[in-house]
């Protein structure tokens, strides 16, 4: 079975990552310490094992479906099925 990887870091990096969330953010991620040091940014601090065994990766706001409105910065509810504050086609509230 697929293996799926979630963690507590948030933190979105604009710079060359490593590792993308399988869910609906898509955001990328530093995955090791060494990738995290080379842009100065926190990192997901797995190893480069880890890494290679990852099949499936949802970072915590996709796992809990839970997003940033980009407009105010609140985090609210992406689950469609239990009426979604923050959409996420534009992470803005409805």
């Amino acid at each position: 079975g697929q293996e799926q990887i979630t963690v507590e870091l948030l933190h979105n990096c604009k710079a060359v990552t490593t590792e993308r969330c399988d869910g609906a953010c898509m955001r990328s991620f530093h995955a090791t310490k060494a990738d995290g040091r080379e842009s100065l940014c926190d990192s997901l601090g797995f190893t480069k094992k880890e890494v290679d065994d990852i099949e499936t990766f949802y970072c915590k706001n996709c796992e809990y479906r839970q997003h940033q409105c980009f407009a105010c910065g609140e985090l609210g509810s992406s689950d469609k099925d239990k009426g979604a504050e923050v959409l996420m086609e534009t992470r803005s509230h409805k």
